[in-house]
């Protein structure tokens, strides 16, 4: 992605929640802080804020992370900070930047907004049409950007966060015949397409059995004697 449409989507966002980015009232441009990261970091010094720079978000030597050579740093996610840093005299709220959790006040499509930025072809053409934007499902429900590893990436890891959601699928796979999942074999995502298709439950394939024979190739057939309602569907049976 061109550095002109990733600022573009940025400002995208940044538009769609004025609040956010609006240094005072009738300002028309938000300001970042003067020290960058060295600001943000005086007062969120906890660990699981200083874990971003154990994971790719942190990395000053690449240049495509938030923290690389010329990036903005904290910033390149949450928004300007100018308003947000400055004194705030007594009596008065300081100005909010963006934030990525369930209490964020900055909408769902201004969060992930940002996340889309560098993230565009994370995100298939299918994904406004999927239940998870459906209901409103913002980037960081799934995904931890300051973690070390990212739960959700981890085959080992990443049904427990599904699992926050999706809380059916925890007894089905705790039945004594089941998929590995809890095995940390498989991953939710081998047969499933969280960021849009239009398959049914949003497979990876266009059909149940077609996904089943991702792994099962030895169902797939031709076979002399076919048993037409697995031919069919594989949950006729299973």
């Amino acid at each position: 992605m061109s550095h002109s449409k990733s600022l573009s989507r940025r400002l995208l966002a940044l538009a769609a929640c004025l609040p956010f980015a609006l240094l005072a009232q009738g300002s028309v441009a938000a300001e970042y802080s003067k020290k960058g990261a060295d600001t943000c970091l005086s007062c969120h010094d906890s660990e699981v804020v200083l874990a971003v720079f154990h994971g790719k978000h942190g990395q000053p030597t690449d240049p495509r992370s938030p923290f690389g050579a010329g990036q903005l740093q904290c910033e390149a996610c949450h928004g300007p900070a100018g308003d947000h840093t400055k004194r705030v005299k007594k009596g008065e709220t300081r100005p909010p930047v963006i934030r990525f959790s369930a209490d964020s006040t900055a909408p769902v499509s201004v969060q992930n907004g940002m996340c889309l930025a560098c993230h565009e072809n994370s995100i298939s053409s299918a994904w406004h049409a999927g239940p998870h934007a459906a209901n409103d499902v913002s980037c960081a429900s799934c995904h931890d950007s300051h973690a070390r590893t990212d739960a959700v990436l981890s085959t080992r890891t990443q049904a427990d966060v599904c699992y926050t959601c999706h809380v059916a699928e925890r007894s089905q796979f705790n039945k004594p015949f089941a998929h590995p999942v809890r095995q940390g074999q498989l991953a939710c995502s081998d047969c499933h397409q969280p960021h849009g298709t239009t398959a049914e439950s949003q497979l990876v394939r266009a059909t149940l059995n077609q996904t089943c024979f991702e792994c099962h190739a030895d169902k797939r057939g031709p076979f002399l004697w076919e048993h037409a309602p697995v031919a069919e569907d594989c949950s006729n049976c299973h």
